[in-house]
């Protein structure tokens, strides 16, 4: 009688079962790459104090740090807008990605 012997069909394809499942491991790593990626650089921003209506002054005090050419710590005037800071620090360096 035939029976089906699963040891030996492991067996038989053992390098390409060896090689497909290396495959999915790395499709696994692929897909956590993509999600996560490899930007490590923090992108948030963090307000240290917030300025009520009584407080609201004629300056603005912003930090822009990365891939700037003068990072630091800036004071402009009130109502000034990101693009107003990425001036006042000289703008992108030459290594930052600008998509």
């Amino acid at each position: 009688m035939n029976s089906f012997d699963f040891s030996k069909l492991l067996f038989r394809f053992r390098y390409q079962l060896l090689i497909l499942l290396v495959g999915l491991i790395l499709i696994g790593f692929g897909a956590l790459f993509i999600k996560n990626g490899l930007n490590t650089a923090s992108t948030k921003v963090e307000v240290l104090q917030a300025a009520t209506e009584g407080q609201a002054g004629s300056e603005v005090t912003a930090e822009i740090a990365g891939e700037v050419v003068n990072p630091g710590v800036y004071k402009l005037p009130a109502g000034s807008r990101v693009e107003d800071l990425l001036v006042a620090s000289g703008g992108f360096s030459t290594g930052a990605d600008r998509v």
